[in-house]
């Protein structure tokens, strides 16, 4: 057993490098702030009623300029926001006016809110924005994003789950059985629509809301500082908008690789398993949504788990989407899942790659792992230990102390991630630098240090929005699901 520290992995930004997102953005712009494609002007929807469309309003504004950093004394962990202009950071600005908001009514607001079932609650709130949503689709003029600010009289009383990179996942990233989810039912209502949506929570653009969300039972979520939270919202927005915050650093002898991340879901009515895979293409971290095949209950180990031949037809659609957007093939792919391979996967991961001529291939499942290590000191383990335990096990701190903050900047005790190699060419270590690297490509937030590398983060959000889509027809394009 071999027990190391792996370095922070740096980003590449517009020009130079960094291992943080805020910092690399706020110094040395946005990846793509020089090229003629990057949004320069966003064009904003807004949908809500007229006081927090205006309360909203008011904190676009205020976040042109810039927001101060939240005090502490770990100057990395909280840098102010410097503004959303097009002189520096994003080089962008936002445009919107009265022709691109629309408004939904207090009596509309009251009339849902009096409604006692929770489900049919949220199917009429949906119905709402999506009647709101269709009108601005249509509109002359196009709109990139359309902000749907969620009034505080929903959000008190409905069921709307926040991602919490805190939570615990199973093994399969199945969800429990779970009432209608506001957020997942919108996004998957609104794809035939081909604009992504921001869904906004009172409580980002107006501190006076007290009420937070709540993530899991008996628990409250945290209001971010205000520099945090511009910061998060405008990340997100850049990405949607069509712009490219930063990338993966790619040396001239990188081969070029396709990262295939798969998850399993529940239909509506419980009654099926689907696969859900969300590909990250190559290190701009361009992503790509694939709806696999039925999966069943495996007797043997009691996971989920595809035939020999959805296995096959699951990589196939995958490198035939890889093709399409590159015009050739990867010379390596890496599949990513949270339940262990059979011989039946296997089987079918192999025979898509060899027909296709690919002969470098890792297979490497995760978990979160009960195994604990301990340093001198009050602070958890660094993030980027790494413990090889064995040939097949090893156990990754993604998230933990992090030197460049001076702190931990998590609020419970961290737990480690387990992968295990089914099998690969490339080394352990190698494996675990990648690992690190890809829990920085998430753009709905600008936490570098993320617990799951985003091939497993995107898998599970596009399951959970795909089990609301019961046509063949969706979007195949990551933004309209984070």
């Amino acid at each position: 057993m071999k027990c190391q520290y792996i370095n922070e992995p740096e980003l590449s930004f517009g020009i130079s490098r960094h291992v943080d997102i805020k910092f690399g953005i706020m110094n040395y712009g946005v990846l793509d702030f020089d090229d003629e494609q990057a949004p320069r002007q966003i064009k904003l929807g807004i949908i809500g009623s007229n006081e927090d469309i205006e309360q909203f309003c008011t904190w676009l504004e205020e976040c042109n300029n810039e927001i101060t950093a939240k005090e502490s004394n770990k100057k990395n962990l909280f840098p102010k926001f410097p503004g959303f202009k097009e002189d520096s950071a994003f080089y962008s600005k936002i445009v919107t006016n009265s022709n691109f908001q629309r408004t939904i009514t207090k009596n509309d607001i009251k009339e849902i809110s009096k409604i006692k079932e929770k489900d049919e609650k949220i199917k009429e709130a949906v119905d709402l924005f999506l009647s709101e949503i269709e009108y601005l689709a249509e509109i002359k003029h196009q709109i990139d994003v359309i902000v749907c600010a969620v009034p505080k009289e929903f959000t008190s009383n409905m069921h709307y789950i926040e991602e919490s990179e805190e939570e615990d996942i199973e093994q399969d990233f199945i969800s429990n059985k779970r009432v209608i989810d506001f957020r997942r039912l919108l996004k998957a209502k609104s794809l035939k629509y081909r604009i992504p949506l921001q869904i906004v929570l009172p409580h980002t653009y107006n501190e006076n809301i007290k009420r937070r969300i709540k993530i899991r039972p008996n628990s409250e979520g945290s209001l971010q500082d205000k520099a945090t939270r511009a910061w998060n919202f405008f990340t997100a927005l850049y990405y949607k908008s069509g712009g490219v915050p930063w990338r993966i650093i790619r040396k001239s002898d990188d081969l070029q690789s396709c990262y295939i991340g798969v998850s399993f879901y529940r239909s509506l009515d419980e009654t099926q398993l689907h696969t859900s895979t969300a590909q990250v293409f190559n290190e701009r971290g361009e992503g790509v949504i694939i709806r696999g095949g039925e999966a069943k209950h495996s007797k043997d180990d009691m996971q989920i788990h595809l035939s020999s031949e959805e296995a096959e037809k699951l990589v196939t659609k995958s490198l035939n989407k890889y093709r399409q957007e590159h015009f050739t093939q990867p010379a390596r792919v890496v599949i990513h899942k949270t339940s262990d391979y059979n011989d039946a996967e296997i089987e079918g991961f192999n025979e898509a790659l060899r027909k296709a001529g690919i002969q470098l291939y890792d297979f490497l499942n995760f978990s979160k792992s009960q195994l604990r290590l301990h340093r001198n000191g009050k602070y958890p383990p660094l993030r980027g230990t790494f413990w090889d335990i064995d040939e097949e096990t090893k156990i990754l701190y993604t998230r933990g102390s992090v030197d460049f903050f001076q702190t931990y900047p998590g609020l419970y005790i961290p737990k480690s991630l387990k992968f295990k190699v089914a099998f690969s060419e490339q080394s352990s270590l190698f494996l675990a630098r990648e690992i690190l690297t890809l829990t920085k490509m998430n753009w709905n937030n600008t936490q570098f240090d993320n617990s799951f590398p985003i091939t497993i983060k995107a898998a599970r959000q596009v399951g959970d929005i795909l089990k609301y889509i019961e046509s063949e027809e969706y979007e195949s394009s990551y933004c309209y699901y984070m």
